[in-house]
């Protein structure tokens, strides 16, 4: 497994690597089938081996080469939204070699969360279909953590659409943790929630834990 902290020339060189091929090859063939753009999943995740699901609503500008981002899903990204997650994620003690992260709609939509309800709606339900084929790539995962009010929306819906699918997992819902959830909070609201964010990600890592599962 490769270095946690990577710089993105590092997560570039490793995104072939066994653990994510997979999973980046099936970008490969989402980027096709809609205008936008889909981020690979950073090398710095488990990929296959991922116990636990980071779910949020829609990539971040962060992840997008043509805003000066990774091109990557990443805790590394210059955002606040994923830098909040890996923090959890150190304090919560779960590594970020047992998650993997995604969005219920892959493709990238600039303020997708600020659009019409009916919209994010519509978005969502397209992006179904491929959060439920990312399963298939996905058979140690234990636990899904849903951030913000729209993703959790969205992981109902696709709990309707495909239950069996979403039985495998145990769902753990938490606030978002993009800057617009942030602005203009006082510090010790910013703290609770902080706090909030590792007793779920704690959660999340129990669920995670236990011997491999047997293939069926």
């Amino acid at each position: 497994m490769v270095d946690q902290l990577m710089p993105w020339r590092s997560m570039r060189m490793h995104q072939w690597d066994d653990h994510v091929a997979d999973i980046n090859r099936f970008v490969d063939g989402l980027r096709t089938k809609r205008d936008g753009f889909v981020p690979y999943v950073s090398p710095e995740f488990g990929g296959r081996d991922a116990r636990v699901l980071l779910l949020n609503l829609s990539p971040g500008k962060g992840t997008d080469p043509k805003q000066g981002g990774s091109g990557f899903l990443s805790v590394r990204n210059p955002d606040n939204a994923a830098e909040r997650i890996g923090e959890g994620l150190a304090a919560a003690g779960l590594a970020v070699s047992d998650c993997v992260a995604w969005n219920v709609y892959p493709w990238y939509v600039r303020g997708l969360s600020d659009k019409p309800a009916d919209l994010v709606k519509n978005h969502m339900t397209v992006g179904f279909p491929a959060l439920r084929d990312l399963f298939d790539l996905l058979p140690e995962l234990r636990a899904v953590v849903v951030f913000g009010g729209d993703a959790q929306k969205g992981w109902e819906g696709f709990r309707v659409m495909y239950p069996k699918t979403a039985k495998r997992v145990r769902m753990l819902g938490n606030r978002s943790t993009a800057d617009r959830a942030y602005i203009s909070r006082s510090q010790a609201q910013i703290a609770e929630w902080r706090s909030e964010l590792i007793d779920t990600l704690k959660l999340a890592k129990q669920s995670a834990e236990g011997p491999k599962r047997q293939p069926t």
